[in-house]
This record gives C-alpha cells, sequence and structure tokens, in this order.
C-alpha cells in the first residue's frame, strides 16, 4: 500500500519567500502597502484612490501625444482622448457615463450644427457667409448664469408664499370645516431651498466672469444674492417647522383654533404678499420701500402675535394644549421677523444694484 507524503513549509520559510517577492518590486509592493494602510484608517481612502485612477488614466492616455508612433497614426486627435479624460473623467461611475453620454451627445448635435451652417454660408458665399455665421452663433448662444441666478431668486419668494398660505390653511381647515389634503408640496418646496446653497454660490461665482450684458454690469452685486439666498433657506426652516405642528399628537381643540383663527390668517395673508411684493421687486429689478412701508407693518403684526400667544396659554393650559398652540403661534412669529430680515435685504439689494424706484 503506498503512502503520499505532504510537505508542511516551515513558517519562517514562508515569512521569507514572501519578503524576497516584495524586494523583488519594492516600488509596487510599498504602493500597495501605503494603500492598505489607508484603507484600514481613513474612510475616505476612495477618494485617494479615484485620484491614481485619474492619474493613471491621464499618464496612459498621454502617450498617445507623447510617442511618435501612436501620435503619427493618431495624429491631433490625441489631445481630444486627453480632453475627454479631463472632462468626463467623474468620482461615480453613474456620473462619469452620465457626463461622457451627455457630452457625446451635444459634441455630435453641436459638430452637425455647425458642418450644416458651414455648408449653408459657403453655398450662399459673399456677405452672406458672415452674415449665416454670425447669426448662428446668437441664435445657438448660450444662457447665462446671471439670467438663471436673478429669476431663480425672485421665484423664491412666490414659494415661499405659497408654502405660508398652505401653512394657515391645514391648520385652520378643521374649523371651517372644510377637507383639505396635507400637502407634501411644502415640504418638497422648502427641502429644495435648504439644499440650494451649493448650486446658488456656483451660480454667483459663474455670473461674476460674464460679461456685461442688458441689465447686468461689471459690478453688479451677486455676492448680496448669496446673502438673501441664505436668508430665504432660514425662513423656509422655519416653515419646515410651522409644518411639523400640524402633524403633532397634541392639536387643540377647533373652538382654541378659532379664537386665533382671525388674526393668524390676518398675519398670513399679509406675509404672502409681502413675500410676493419682494419677489416682483427683485423680478422688475424696482425698489421696494421696506423700511418706510413694510417694516412697520411687520412690527404689527409681531406686537398682535405676541398678544394671541400670552392669550392662547391662558386658555389652553390644560394637558399642554396651550403649548402645542403657543408654539403655532411662536412659529409664525418667527417667520414674521424673517420676513423683516429678507425685506430689508432685499431693499439693500435694490440701493446697491441700481434699481429703479416704483
Amino acid at each position: 500500500m503506498s503512502s503520499t507524503i505532504i510537505a508542511i513549509p516551515n513558517q519562517g520559510e514562508v515569512a521569507l519567500n514572501q519578503k524576497k517577492k516584495k524586494l523583488q518590486f519594492p516600488l509596487v509592493s510599498n504602493v500597495f502597502s501605503t494603500l492598505e494602510k489607508a484603507c484600514g484608517k481613513d474612510p475616505d481612502t476612495r477618494k485617494f484612490i479615484h485620484c491614481v485612477k485619474v492619474g493613471i488614466a491621464l499618464v496612459l492616455v498621454s502617450l498617445l501625444y507623447l510617442l511618435d508612433p501612436l501620435f503619427k497614426k493618431i495624429g491631433g486627435n490625441a489631445m481630444w482622448a486627453i480632453m475627454t479624460v479631463v472632462v468626463a473623467f467623474e468620482f461615480f461611475a453613474g456620473a462619469t457615463l452620465s457626463k461622457g453620454i451627455n457630452r457625446g451627445v451635444g459634441t455630435i448635435l453641436g459638430g452637425g450644427l455647425g458642418c450644416l451652417v458651414a455648408i449653408l454660408a459657403e453655398e450662399i458665399g459673399g456677405i452672406g457667409n458672415a452674415v449665416a455665421v454670425a447669426t448662428s452663433v446668437f441664435i445657438f448662444g448660450k444662457s447665462k448664469f446671471s439670467d438663471e441666478l436673478h429669476s431663480t431668486t425672485a421665484f423664491k419668494f412666490e414659494k415661499l408664499a405659497r408654502s405660508v398660505e398652505g401653512c394657515l390653511e391645514e391648520y385652520f381647515a378643521l374649523v371651517s370645516e372644510k377637507e383639505i389634503q396635507p400637502s407634501a408640496n411644502i415640504v418638497s418646496i422648502c427641502s429644495s431651498m435648504l439644499h440650494s446653497k451649493s448650486n446658488e454660490e456656483s451660480q454667483a461665482n459663474f455670473a461674476r466672469w460674464e460679461p456685461w450684458h442688458g441689465k447686468f454690469g461689471l459690478s453688479y452685486p451677486w455676492e448680496k444674492y448669496l446673502q438673501i439666498g441664505e436668508v430665504t433657506r432660514e425662513l423656509a426652516s422655519t416653515i419646515l417647522s410651522l409644518k411639523g405642528c400640524l402633524q403633532s399628537s397634541r392639536q387643540p381643540s377647533p373652538m382654541l383654533r378659532r379664537s386665533i383663527k382671525e388674526p393668524c390668517e390676518i398675519a398670513g395673508l399679509f406675509l404672502a404678499w409681502i413675500l410676493r411684493e419682494l419677489g416682483q421687486s427683485i423680478e422688475e429689478m424696482k425698489k421696494c420701500r421696506a423700511k418706510v412701508l413694510i417694516v412697520p407693518l411687520l412690527h404689527t403684526m409681531k406686537a398682535e402675535l405676541s398678544g394671541v400667544t400670552s392669550r392662547s396659554l391662558l386658555e389652553g393650559s390644560e394637558n399642554g394644549v396651550g403649548l402645542a398652540m403657543a408654539g403655532f403661534l411662536f412659529l409664525l412669529t418667527e417667520t414674521v421677523e424673517k420676513v423683516e430680515v429678507l425685506a430689508k435685504e432685499v431693499e439693500e439689494l435694490g440701493e446697491i444694484a441700481g434699481f429703479q424706484t416704483k
């Protein structure tokens, strides 16, 4: 009967062999050991690995331009390959594919339109050639970030006005005996505003680089738009808190709500009107007299809501219902204060930007 002998290597010999293999390729082993250590300690190591991938891709694609045999076959297209890596390489795979496909389709369509215009201009010849080229530049010209930032900032006020009206309608729906479905639109509007900071900053940065065009000069105060955006985000968070009062487990009775309905509805109507006036002032680039007309009205509203809050605490002190109603009134008063700050910011924008007087 034959026997099989299995050789079990010594642990010391295994470690020595691994060490020899590492010494054969010291650079590669050092790189991978560094990556292993980084992966164990830093949770954001993927960014570092992404940088390494981009670097390797740029090195490889640059060989098409640096090596003569490859450059003779490919020619000037090698530079486009390098630019493709620089432009389309993103951190996430989906973003890379999306950006690459979008730019590919845009390049094909833009190139096709350019070739079509060039053929038509060549067929016309003479002065018609220059007219056709110049006309196509204006027809297919890019939209400007300044117009986009200006219009979106103005439209925010309309969204905020609708949100305030929706919150008050839903809160007093039981008093008026109307069936109003809970509006999820308020949450989506305010949430989108809370996440708009990075987009606004990039738009303002690009708008500063745009040439003088239309109503926007070279020294237009785009930083003021960022300050207004910051106040609108604070106001949106307050409205979200106001919306949260509608979903609280402790709700006042219809009788208690009826006692505060009239002053709250008046405040809501004035808030919506003021927000729309401010948005229209920005959209039409006309000055709003906030300190003279709007701020005194807001002070009167705050004083009236403060008195209603004190009465609600006394009337509904049992079971904490008065506190719930006072919390709603407090948030409504906070909304009035944020609108006051917003009105002052819009007035300052009109003064700095040179808006026309209404």
